[in-house]
């Protein structure tokens, strides 16, 4: 390969999001194509170059010498094409370009929730600007803010990673429910641990059962990996479990969900902003980062705190012998 052409530059891409996803299966939905379409872009890729880039086949995707260099090389190259794209927007009055923003599921319910007010102030100004906006588990967004695959994250995460920053935004309070035909229903308002203790509970698969052990419940026997399913399962009749207030808010009110004591099994999520450092470089990204901070900011000065209900302290260490709910001191959870 003597120089770059676009086509080079489309098969680098491929290359890099192969590697990125560890494969060529996983790789189709990030790129929108075909497993064979994929392959048939690897090959040209290794045929401009003159050498294999990776080893597949039953041993599973694994990289050569010469195709991690090439690897750590394309990354690179896009980053200083990206950082040339960014200065030259940056010297245009008006925005434009691509806004790529991610977020936990089940936000939208939440009026403390900052990106939709963020989302209008940031139209309102004049701008030629596309936004992708998705939902994701808290640890694939921190993975997609420190590739560079997404420019910033709403959500809940429990500990932070090297490379990101992480800004404070607002709390987000979970309680724990049944569905109205469940057993426990009809003493919902005293339930006592020993209530809860044998009853089938789901888990959020990105938590683990640390929850469960707090309330003296080691019997889970569902998992789930967003919201809706975690209300699916509970409104089932067959499981307690977890879910923000606001997003079971309607539920309740049709009367289909019970909270269990609230003013006792309770906790709140820490909401952040998520981004890399260098992504304060690009004006775009800055601007909008600006937009959610300030939307935050703003609802909390207009709206006075709720009183905060004593909550599970969730950096408690948990398992077989922690403590009962009951006895465990206030505090907050880091991740949903």
């Amino acid at each position: 390969m003597q120089s770059l052409s676009d086509i080079d530059l489309r098969l680098l891409r491929v290359f890099v999001s192969v590697v990125e996803c560890g494969g060529f299966s996983a790789a189709q939905s990030e790129l929108g194509l075909s497993q064979s379409t994929v392959s048939n872009h690897m090959a040209a890729l290794e045929t401009r170059l003159g050498y294999p880039l990776c080893k597949r086949g039953r041993g599973g995707f694994e990289l050569t010498p010469r195709g991690l260099e090439i690897y750590e090389s394309a990354k690179d190259l896009f980053q200083h094409l990206s950082n040339f794209s960014i200065r030259a927007r940056n010297l245009k009055e008006r925005l434009s370009g691509e806004l790529i923003i991610g977020s936990l599921d089940a936000t939208v319910t939440d009026p403390e929730s900052p990106l939709c007010r963020a989302i209008r102030t940031f139209n309102n100004r004049k701008n030629e600007v596309h936004i992708v906006l998705g939902c994701f588990e808290p640890g694939e967004l921190e993975r997609r803010a420190l590739q560079g695959r997404i420019h910033l994250a709403v959500g809940t995460f429990h500990k932070k990673i090297d490379g990101l920053v992480y800004a404070p935004l607002y709390q987000e309070r979970q309680l724990l429910y049944c569905s109205a035909d469940h057993p426990l229903a009809s003493r919902a308002q005293t339930a006592e641990e020993d209530d809860l203790r044998e009853l089938g509970a789901c888990i959020r698969g990105y938590w683990g059962h640390r929850h469960l052990f707090d309330l003296g419940n080691e019997r889970y026997n569902a998992t789930c990996f967003d919201m809706e399913s975690q209300l699916t399962l509970i409104l089932s009749g067959g499981y307690i479990g977890f879910l923000p207030s606001h997003f079971a808010k309607g539920w309740v009110a049709g009367g289909q969900l019970v909270p269990i004591r609230p003013e006792r099994y309770s906790f709140f999520c820490k909401f952040q902003l998520v981004y890399r450092r260098e992504a304060l470089m690009n004006l775009l990204v800055k601007t909008f980062i600006d937009e959610v901070t300030s939307a935050a900011a703003e609802y909390q000065r207009v709206n006075k705190p709720l009183i905060r209900t004593p909550v599970l302290d969730m950096r408690t260490p948990s398992g077989p012998n922690a403590a009962p709910i009951s006895s465990l001191r206030a505090g907050e959870k880091r991740g949903r």
